[in-house]
């Protein structure tokens, strides 16, 4: 009986790392491989407004998502250590699926549009004129 518990326990601790990550730790890379390098791009490409504070608010999101992440984390293994293996199997299998979201793709690019068109100098049509050949 004591094994059935400890994969009953395994496997929700799974699913809690699984959703964890998939809400931190993926957002996380998606900031540090497409936010940031594709803020810059656009920067240098001055299609983007100058001071426009976007690097600055996804460095906040990596601070918070980070520690939201090391939180949960934490309480698990403080108060729930049975629970770790099965978080941290989770945790691998989200970056696992999740790695191919974090490179340019249709919507990481229309998420980051949607977010900070208010700071764009041209279209969104021209801006992406402006970086497409980066891409071919």
């Amino acid at each position: 009986m004591e094994f059935v518990w400890t994969l009953v326990l395994l496997f929700i601790f799974y699913f809690i790392g699984l959703t964890a990550a998939s809400f931190t730790l993926i957002q996380v890379l998606i900031i540090l491989f497409f936010g940031i390098p594709f803020t810059q791009k656009l920067e240098r490409k001055n299609v983007l407004q100058k001071n426009n504070g976007i690097i600055r608010r996804e460095l906040v999101s990596l601070l918070v998502l980070s520690a939201l992440y090391i939180g949960i984390y934490s309480l698990i293994i403080h108060f729930i250590p049975v629970g770790k293996l099965g978080f941290l199997i989770g945790t691998v299998m989200s970056i696992v699926m999740g790695i191919g979201q974090v490179r340019t793709n249709k919507k990481n690019l229309l998420d980051y549009f949607e977010t900070n068109k208010r700071y764009l100098t041209v279209s969104i049509g021209k801006a992406l004129d402006e970086i497409v050949e980066d891409y071919l």
